[in-house]
């Protein structure tokens, strides 16, 4: 005799389901991170960091255009340069295949195309900022007048204010309890500045992916947390 599931509480069920889907989502990323992390996709300086999160190379045209990536593959960044660039595969699958699955793994979840298009234009603004070099000195710096086209489409892919985008990455705001100071940064400092951005703003794109997984898996009727 087949064991009836039908004085189980619907709550239980529908909370079992959220509960699958969940863990096939984070049990997912952690194998599209763990590939990503041991082919080095990103470099930043000595540290390995990945960062092709969506395999955003592996796009189609119209949404490489929208990104000012046509035409271009990651030997083109600094930040992907170093990696197995002839490998367009893992498993047997090929990236854009990827690309597509992890947009509809997203979509599942509740991340619209609207959102998805701006967590893509995230990745690529980030790829644009480790293209902006500095010229200078160890008393002052500037951002180098030949990389203007690569930092216009950076701010346009952050939603950044040009004329503060290029002030606020060569200085140092210091505040005191009386006044507020702006200290010029050398050569090497606001290098260093504009990597530190880029990592930090993955991370937070990382920390919003994951809340915004946790609020869509959250069974109805309960409250809703962070679970990472």
């Amino acid at each position: 005799m087949f064991f009836n599931f039908s004085f189980f509480p619907s709550f239980f069920l529908s909370s079992f389901l959220y509960l699958f889907i969940y863990l096939f989502i984070i049990i997912f990323f952690i194998y599209l991170f763990t590939h990503l992390y041991q082919r080095q996709i990103l470099f930043f300086n000595s540290n390995n960091i990945s960062l092709c999160l969506l395999k955003i190379f592996a796009a189609p045209d119209n949404i490489k255009s929208s990104l000012h990536l046509s035409g271009l593959d990651c030997s083109h960044f600094r930040y992907t340069g170093m990696g197995d660039l002839n490998t367009k595969t893992i498993e047997d699958v090929p990236d854009g295949i990827r690309f597509s699955q992890t947009m509809q793994v997203l979509e599942l979840l509740g991340i619209g195309v609207e959102l998805q298009n701006d967590l893509q234009r995230i990745l690529a603004g980030i790829l644009y900022l480790g293209q902006i070099p500095f010229l200078g000195d160890t008393d002052n710096s500037y951002i180098d007048p030949g990389s203007h086209s690569d930092a216009l489409k950076c701010c346009d892919l952050l939603g950044l204010e040009q004329s503060a985008f290029y002030k606020n990455t060569t200085v140092r705001r210091i505040v005191t309890s009386e006044q507020e100071m702006l200290v010029s940064l050398s050569m090497d400092q606001a290098s260093d500045g504009r990597d530190a951005l880029a990592k930090d703003t993955y991370d937070r794109l990382f920390q919003w992916l994951v809340v915004a997984i946790n609020d869509s898996t959250a069974a109805d009727g309960v409250e809703r947390s962070v679970f990472i």
